[in-house]
C-alpha cells in the first residue's frame, strides 16, 4: 500500500466502502472495518495507496472526532480505533510476571511546536466561511494556521470538522524513546503508561512504532511513543 500509486474518483460514497474498494482492487485480505456513514466525494489522482486510504480516515475523523488506524492482524487488513487499546506491558522471570514500565533503559523525550496549528481557517467555494482558534496557544506561540476546504453540501460540517482538526493540532507534540523487556502484544497504536523521572515521561503515550528483538533467548523492543 505504501508502494504503489493510484486513481480514484469518489463520489457521495460511504468511506468505509471506499476502504473496501480500494483494498480489493489491491487483493489486500481484509479483516474487521467499522461502519461510517461519513461520505466522500474527492478525486484522488496518482497518489500512495495508503495515503488515500489515511486521508478518507482523517474525513472519517473530521465528521466523528474519533481516530482510526490501518492495523494487520492474522494477514488481514483491519480499521481500528485508535482510542482506547491500553495495555499493561509485562513480562516473566523465572515464572515470576513484571511490569516491563517498571524497568525502563535508555530513556529519551522531546517537545515540539512545528505541526501546531492554533487556528482553522474554513474555506468553501473560494470563500472563508469561518475560523475557529485556540486563543489561549495562539497567545502564547503566535497565529499558526492552517486552511481546509470543503465542499458547499457539507457547509452545516465546517464547525464540527474545524472543531476536530483544531483539537488534533493545536497542541505541543511531545514523543518520547524507551527500551523495555518485551511483551508481544505492544505494537503501533497501542497505549502504554510510563512514569520516567528523569526524562519526565510522565502520561498515557500511544506506541507510533516499536522494533521487538529477541538476542541470546533475551526479548527486548525499542518503542517509539507520542502523548
Amino acid at each position: 500500500l505504501n508502494k504503489s500509486d493510484a486513481v480514484y474518483r469518489f463520489k457521495k460514497v460511504r468511506a468505509d466502502d471506499a476502504i473496501r474498494k480500494i483494498l480489493r482492487d489491491f487483493n489486500i485480505p481484509i479483516g474487521s472495518i467499522p461502519s461510517f456513514s461519513t461520505s466522500i466525494s474527492k478525486i484522488y489522482n496518482n497518489k500512495k495507496v495508503s495515503e488515500i486510504i489515511k486521508d478518507i480516515l482523517r474525513q472519517v475523523r473530521r465528521a466523528t472526532g474519533k481516530r482510526y488506524m490501518l492495523e494487520q492482524r492474522n494477514g488481514k487488513i483491519s480499521v481500528v480505533l485508535r482510542q482506547g487499546m491500553k495495555i499493561k506491558a509485562t513480562f516473566k522471570l523465572d515464572g515470576t510476571k513484571y511490569n516491563a514500565t517498571d524497568f525502563i533503559a535508555d530513556p529519551s523525550r522531546e517537545l515540539d511546536i512545528t505541526d501546531m496549528t492554533n487556528s482553522i481557517q474554513v474555506v468553501c467555494e473560494d470563500k472563508v466561511i469561518l475560523t475557529k482558534t485556540d486563543d489561549k496557544m495562539l497567545k502564547r506561540f503566535g497565529k499558526l494556521q492552517k486552511t481546509i476546504s470543503i465542499d458547499k453540501k457539507k457547509k452545516k460540517e465546517a464547525a464540527q470538522n474545524a472543531q476536530s482538526e483544531l483539537n488534533k493540532l493545536s497542541k505541543i507534540t511531545e514523543t518520547g524513546k524507551v527500551v523495555l523487556l518485551g511483551d508481544d502484544r505492544v505494537k503501533a497504536g497501542r497505549v502504554l503508561e510510563i512514569n520516567e523521572k528523569y526524562t519526565g515521561l510522565k502520561n498515557d503515550y500511544t506506541v507510533k512504532d516499536v522494533t521487538h528483538t529477541v538476542v541470546n533467548g533475551i526479548h527486548k523492543m525499542t518503542v517509539n511513543m507520542e502523548r
